[in-house]
């Protein structure tokens, strides 16, 4: 393998990347210990896009999924014990924001079987319960925040 990029920006340890489509383009998105998710364009030079902001703890792992036509991101911190989810193509606020009970230990997007529009939020906590939540058709009209 050669070395072909060096992603400067995060101030804590990087703790996961993700790939996902934009439209006609690839992004790239990382999550740190800096509480932060950063967005980057590897067709401009890795040319960071957005930061978001809103985690009060590292975030821990971050995942992509559609939403309609739209792509949306899942974080989650232990830290904090919330899940959020972001528009990756604006420097906004989290859309969502479902505080936890227990720390969270994984998730995942699981498409639900009726209805392919949909998706299933599936996270595993700590003290081994698995929560799972059913995506709205958009992420317009959500709460800004849910206590589960």
């Amino acid at each position: 393998y050669k070395l072909l990029h060096t992603l400067q920006g995060h101030t804590g340890w990087v703790m996961n990347m993700i790939s996902f489509q934009d439209g006609d383009n690839v992004r790239l998105a990382s999550c740190s210990g800096d509480t932060t998710i950063r967005i980057w364009d590897p067709s401009d030079d890795y040319k960071l896009l957005h930061t978001l902001r809103g985690h009060t703890g590292e975030v821990d792992n971050i995942i992509a999924f559609q939403v309609g036509d739209n792509v949306r991101l899942a974080s989650f911190s232990e830290v904090d014990k919330t899940v959020r989810i972001w528009d990756p193509t604006k420097n906004d606020d989290a859309i969502l924001i479902i505080t936890l009970r227990e720390k969270p230990w994984f998730f995942t997007i699981i498409p639900a079987p009726e209805n392919n529009e949909r998706n299933i939020l599936a996270v595993g906590l700590q003290n081994g319960d698995v929560l799972f939540w059913e995506s709205p058709e958009t992420t317009e009209n959500c709460s800004r925040s849910q206590n589960n």
